[in-house]
């Protein structure tokens, strides 16, 4: 099994509203800024490991896997951290998970990493504390 592995050491982002000039569709500049990224890390990660992109979606397609985690508030009361750590609270702030899956899914087809999102056959998207915010994406080939 082929895997790429992501991991994005920043505040997690969601997809920017994208405009429309006329007929012709444009993509946010943050939204680019961020694709780059995503592009650039897991293009390193399939050099590192030899693999050849964009990874071939069979009949099983592909499982991709997007951890995002955001650390909590300095104000967050002591009886909150400890439900947190007793995994009894999920962060229910920006960004919306749709929005972070929608702007993962677009780098990784427009940085040729996947072959097409619609060969996409398991997707998993949690959001999470953690110590620190990052987006951890795994991208297996089944």
């Amino acid at each position: 099994m082929k895997e790429v592995f992501i991991c994005l050491n920043e505040k997690p982002k969601g997809w920017a509203r994208s405009g429309q000039n006329g007929a012709r569709h444009f993509d946010a500049p943050q939204n680019k800024e961020e694709k780059m990224k995503i592009i650039t890390l897991a293009r390193r990660d399939a050099e590192l490991k030899g693999l050849e992109l964009p990874l071939r979606a069979n009949e099983l397609g592909y499982n991709i896997r997007l951890v995002v985690a955001i650390k909590p508030p300095k104000s967050t009361l002591k009886r909150d951290l400890q439900a947190i750590n007793d995994g009894l609270k999920r962060p229910l702030v920006k960004p919306d998970i749709d929005n972070v899956a929608k702007l993962w899914l677009d780098a990784l087809v427009s940085g040729a990493i996947i072959e097409d999102d619609k060969n996409v056959t398991i997707l998993s998207v949690s959001k999470i504390y953690a110590d620190t915010d990052y987006v951890a994406c795994y991208v297996r080939e089944m």
